[in-house]
């Protein structure tokens, strides 16, 4: 498979796929959606919605590519590296002493591992800890596994680029975090280190609530959209004449271990914390920013790292939920309630609308830009992504949203 980068979705669990309606025979469609259930990880046959594979609690490396699962194994935890290109088929595994749960996967062979979290925490809002362990294991065949016993409350962000490095949030104060700051672990002292440095006015301390990440498409950056930053602060930017900003893209430099915030203008930020949703272009140049509830969207271009264009659009009603992705043609595929907006990359300009007639969860288009499928409460619709005709339905009971398509 070649090594593809999109975003990142929460990964819940996995039940049993079922086939629906197969899309019409004159398209050739191939290729594997990965969809997000209220069980697992589901990986389903984009032609025909047959079930491929089903992990629970899965993490993906960036590239879709593999996953790694965390299984309990008495007083221990089984971690498993899988092949996702190879329906599942399990590629190495490690024992690894206590309870753990996988957290995140580099390019190559390394996962980290954490001591799970209070019931309700997540790594946005995460509760108090004063201590935080991190097991860095290798499912290369080496046997090298990496503990580590850190002072503060940190959540593993991202591997560095080489897999010398971890990137992690630190949230504090530890015991009643309200702010979180990027530190580097060096995988081989053990140190906890500054970022590095910081572009423009990025601040070291900020405050915000993650909605979504996308990688570069060379796997070298993340872009996490933080909305619903608090009023008492700001990055020094004015929005709207407010003086604050509530809404931002933090960049991530996984090779230069630089990292940057590009504010947003209002009205981002402005309504639920899952009320935006970003998307890349398939070249990497430009970041896309949709609002569906307060009708805006935005170009971030991420050459020169700031805002390139905004513009307010009648998206449609309020949805605490939004949901973007981009096709090889430019154009960028907006949801909100059951409508898909299409809109010019170039002019942010409505070019057309499709109607699915039920709630959408997640969007992905084909790499020839010819197929959207849309998920749904049940599962995914298979869209022509010209002219909204759809094309056939694929049954996913549990179904939470698409979250990517790769190609073995």
């Amino acid at each position: 498979m070649a090594r593809r980068f999109g975003a990142i979705a929460v990964l819940l669990g996995l039940v049993g796929v079922g086939c629906g309606t197969a899309p019409s025979a004159d398209r050739a469609l191939d290729g594997v959606l990965y969809v997000a259930t209220s069980s697992g990880l589901a990986a389903v046959d984009a032609a025909s919605g047959a079930e491929r594979v089903a992990l629970d609690g899965a993490i993906p490396t960036p590239d879709w590519a593999e996953a790694y699962v965390a299984r309990p194994a008495g007083d221990d935890t089984l971690v498993e590296r899988v092949s996702l290109a190879n329906d599942g088929k399990v590629l190495a595994e490690r024992s690894v002493a206590g309870d753990l749960r996988v957290s995140v996967a580099s390019q190559g062979t390394l996962v980290a591992l954490t001591e799970p979290r209070s019931p309700g925490a997540t790594p946005w809002l995460p509760d108090g800890r004063a201590r935080s362990r991190l097991v860095i294991a290798d499912l290369s065949g080496e046997e090298r596994t990496r503990s580590f016993e850190l002072e503060g409350n940190f959540e593993p962000e991202a591997f560095s680029t080489n897999e010398r490095e971890l990137f992690m949030i630190e949230y504090v104060p530890a015991m009643d975090p309200d702010r979180y700051r990027v530190r580097r672990l060096k995988l081989d002292s053990g140190a906890v280190v500054d970022i590095g440095p910081f572009k423009l006015a990025a601040p070291d301390e900020m405050r915000g609530t993650g909605r979504m990440q996308v990688f570069a498409p060379d796997g070298a950056r993340l872009y996490t959209l933080y909305t619903r930053q608090g009023l008492n602060y700001a990055h020094g930017e004015t929005a709207g004449g407010s003086g604050h900003v509530n809404a931002f893209v933090h960049v991530l430099d996984l090779h230069g271990r630089w990292a940057h915030c590009v504010d947003l203008p209002e009205p981002f930020g402005s309504g639920s914390s899952t009320a935006s949703a970003i998307a890349l272009a398939r070249d990497g140049r430009s970041l896309y920013v949709a609002d569906w509830t307060n009708g805006a969207i935005a170009q971030v271009g991420t050459k020169r790292l700031k805002v390139l264009a905004s513009k307010r659009l009648r998206l449609g009603g309020p949805d605490d939920s939004t949901f973007a992705t981009t096709g090889p043609d430019g154009r960028v595929y907006v949801a909100g309630n059951s409508q898909v907006a299409v809109v010019d990359g170039t002019t942010l300009e409505e070019i057309d609308r499709f109607e699915l007639g039920t709630e959408v969860a997640g969007l992905v288009v084909s790499e020839d830009g010819s197929t959207l499928y849309a998920g749904t409460p049940s599962g995914v619709a298979v869209v022509d992504a010209r002219t909204g005709a759809r094309l056939g339905y694929l049954s996913v009971p549990g179904s939470l949203g698409v979250t990517a398509l790769a190609h073995p």
